[in-house]
């Protein structure tokens, strides 16, 4: 094996696992379509922040709503106060839940975004 040759094998291989592993984003505008579809279910989906607001749950716990938009909204929920801001486009990973509750405030059709993707 020629160091050339060998070194293209290692280069190809560093590349093809993290596109092995990557997750497909779903559409905003196929969840808005058919939420029900998507309730309880991992997904990954990219778009443009908008409507950021930092809040405090009754209990004292800081969390983050907005919406993220490509043609049509969704909204998400993540705890902490991540340093995101408005016309930010990111990609969220998260369970799309029917209903969130936190402090006092119900949620519907909202992706509760997991620790640490925003």
């Amino acid at each position: 094996m020629t160091t050339r040759w060998a070194a293209s094998l290692i280069l190809a291989s560093a590349v093809a696992v993290p596109l092995a592993g990557a997750a497909a984003t779903t559409p905003i505008s196929t969840i808005v379509a058919q939420p029900s579809t998507f309730y309880g279910k991992p997904v990954d989906v990219s778009g443009t922040i908008s409507n950021v607001a930092n809040k405090i749950s009754h209990k004292g716990n800081p969390y983050t709503v907005f919406s993220l938009c490509a043609g049509q909204c969704v909204e998400v929920f993540a705890f902490g106060t991540p340093a995101i801001h408005n016309g930010q486009h990111v990609t969220v990973h998260g369970t799309f839940e029917g209903v969130r509750h936190t402090g006092g405030i119900y949620y519907k059709n909202v992706i509760d975004a997991d620790a640490g993707t925003l």
